[in-house]
């Protein structure tokens, strides 16, 4: 049998699983209220370290749009995030 990891490794490990999946709800949420553009922009800017002159130029909008868009959609990601964190 393996050995079990050390209690406070294990509770590392379900933390970063839990937040995890507390994002993907997030981002579920976020997918159903904003255009799939938005959430490109989102995706790109927040998760993958995209520049808003990047994102601007890939999607055709000014930098100002592509900002905009991040601001309201970061703003409703981490509202249902700590929405859900109440919901436990």
């Amino acid at each position: 049998m393996a050995d079990l990891p050390a209690d406070d490794e294990f509770g590392q490990m379900w933390d970063e699983e839990w937040l995890s999946h507390l994002e993907q709800a997030a981002t579920i949420k976020l997918r159903q209220q904003y255009s799939s553009r938005d959430c490109q922009i989102f995706n790109g800017f927040v998760k993958q370290g995209f520049k808003a002159r990047q994102l601007a130029e890939l999607h055709g909008l000014t930098e100002n749009n592509v900002n905009q868009i991040v601001n309201r959609t970061k703003k409703t990601f981490q509202a249902e995030c700590v929405r859900l964190q109440g919901a436990d």
